[in-house]
């Protein structure tokens, strides 16, 4: 009884483990939408790699005062591939906008998110390919 415990711990930590290095850049896309969906500018730089924060930070910053509420709906993510250092993460659904003028607008996001995995471990958006909702 004690072995057949023993082999189902090592069996769920390997999974785990595994699992951590596949669903890290995932993790990592969903908290970059959550901190979207929350219109969190901050949060969102703070998700990607140095290179693309201020310019990024600079569009957000005018684009967000416009945009009263981000929901992605029915959002599905897909790890495409991880490979030399750099993931690519498929998101899709639906995005839905409030705007500050009382208008909504609705599109599919099918987005490819670009990381790259840093030397600390983690993964930071390196191309979004995130649309920030306009007024049509």
């Amino acid at each position: 009884m004690r072995f057949k415990q023993l082999l189902i711990g090592c069996l769920l930590l390997t999974l785990t483990a595994c699992g951590g290095d596949d669903t890290a850049p995932v993790n990592q896309v969903k908290a970059f939408v959550a901190a979207t969906e929350e219109r969190n500018v901050d949060r969102m730089i703070a998700l990607m790699v140095p290179d693309m924060r201020r310019d990024a930070g600079w569009q957000l910053r005018q684009v967000m005062p416009r945009i009263q509420s981000i929901d992605y709906q029915d959002d599905q993510y897909t790890l495409e591939k991880i490979d030399d250092g750099r993931a690519y993460v498929q998101v899709n659904g639906i995005l839905v906008a409030q705007m500050t003028d009382g208008q909504t607008v609705e599109y599919p996001a099918n987005q490819l998110v670009e990381l790259i995995e840093q030397d600390d471990g983690t993964w930071l958006v390196a191309n979004s390919g995130f649309e920030i909702p306009n007024q049509p």
